[in-house]
């Protein structure tokens, strides 16, 4: 999984250089178990980011993007493939088991005081935050230095929030063509998260630009009471059970 998070920062920073378009979509299913019992994860660019990134596995030594992409996965735990459209390709990886360790963190599901809570935050950018963070404690050491510039000092924090907005600005401009569009499922109704849009069970996210690299995909919802693993086939088979004996007795 960690090496899916480096093809896609790595996909992101040659669609800033060169202003092409990656869009990430996520489908994730959750069992009442806390296993994820399916996944797909798909990415889709043009052949140019393809091809740098096809050359970045072979400079790391790797003989094909594939290989690149599921050195960390167990073999036969996941399905790969390219469809082609043109200049465009969408690289599909889809689990073929369900999975309960997932990225310790960053990834995780866990019941919690009888809820399912779902938290993913492989997409979000820790460097960011991080560089946010100094910058702010650098601008708070300078206002407190330049005290003694008085109205001069005023003036250039008003100039510094500009470029600060004015960077912003720039950021959302180059990462317009990031996307990444999550649909999930839970086990029970949602009743608590950071979704774009909500349908019971069933959650999206549709985030574009700086909005991917900040925002954790968070869910929390009911855990059902009966719904155990295989419930629906046993309550089957009693009913099944149930109609044979009473057949029986009226057959006697």
């Amino acid at each position: 999984m960690r090496a899916w998070h480096s093809i896609i920062c790595l996909a992101i920073a040659l669609t800033v250089l060169f202003c092409g378009c990656l869009t990430v979509e996520v489908h994730s299913k959750v069992d009442v178990d806390a296993t994820v019992s399916s996944y797909s994860f798909n990415l889709t660019t043009n052949q140019f980011v393809y091809d740098a990134l096809k050359e970045s596995a072979k400079e790391q030594g790797y003989a094909t993007l594939r290989e690149s992409l599921l050195s960390q996965t167990e073999p036969g735990t996941i399905e790969y493939s390219e469809v082609w459209d043109g200049d465009t390709v969408t690289i599909r990886m889809d689990s073929l088991r369900p999975t309960q360790l997932l990225d310790p963190g960053n990834w995780t599901v866990q019941k919690v005081d009888g809820y399912m809570i779902y938290r993913d935050a492989r997409f979000v950018s820790n460097e960011s935050t991080d560089d946010s963070e100094e910058l702010v404690d650098e601008s708070d050491e300078f206002v407190d230095d330049s005290d003694w510039l008085g109205n001069e000092s005023d003036e250039f924090v008003d100039d510094s929030d500009w470029l600060g907005n004015e960077a912003d600005d720039l950021g959302d401009a180059l990462l317009s063509g990031v996307s990444l569009h999550y649909y999930l499922e839970m086990p029970g109704k949602i009743v608590d998260t950071n979704a774009n849009t909500v349908n019971g069970n069933k959650a999206e996210w549709h985030l574009t630009g700086t909005d991917v690299f900040t925002t954790e995909i968070y869910a929390k919802s009911e855990v059902p009471a009966l719904a155990l693993p295989g419930f629906s086939a046993l309550a089957a088979l009693a009913g099944l059970a149930c109609a044979l004996v009473c057949l029986y007795r009226k057959n006697r």
